[in-house]
């Protein structure tokens, strides 16, 4: 075992207890999230709990409708879509409709 061994493993610990890893990035002195990643080395339980959540969160009926889409930015914005049209929907969720307002919009 090398000393800088124990970077990657304090790097590790720390991100399973929660550390975000823009902090650790700071921590590690490291330029990039990029390196920081290089460090995290996940175990074989945090990779099948990632995956628990995921299910679990899939499972969860969120609305008897389905997802529901908002428009995000001006009030023009929101008047493109129409959630009761299943046309407008479905450009929508395919991203088929644009703004062409000023400040960005969809």
């Amino acid at each position: 075992m090398r000393r800088h061994d124990l970077r990657h493993t304090k790097l590790t610990w720390m991100a399973d207890a929660g550390v975000p890893v823009h902090v650790l990035r700071e921590i590690a002195g490291h330029g990039s999230l990029t390196t920081t990643q290089r460090y995290l080395h996940p175990d074989m339980q945090s990779i099948t709990d990632a995956g628990e959540a995921l299910s679990l969160h899939l499972s969860v009926r969120r609305s008897p409708n389905g997802p529901q889409l908002r428009a995000v930015g001006s009030t023009r914005c929101a008047a493109m879509l129409d959630a009761n049209k299943p046309a407008d929907l479905a450009k929508a969720k395919i991203g088929g409709l644009s703004c062409r307002c000023r400040d960005g919009g969809i």
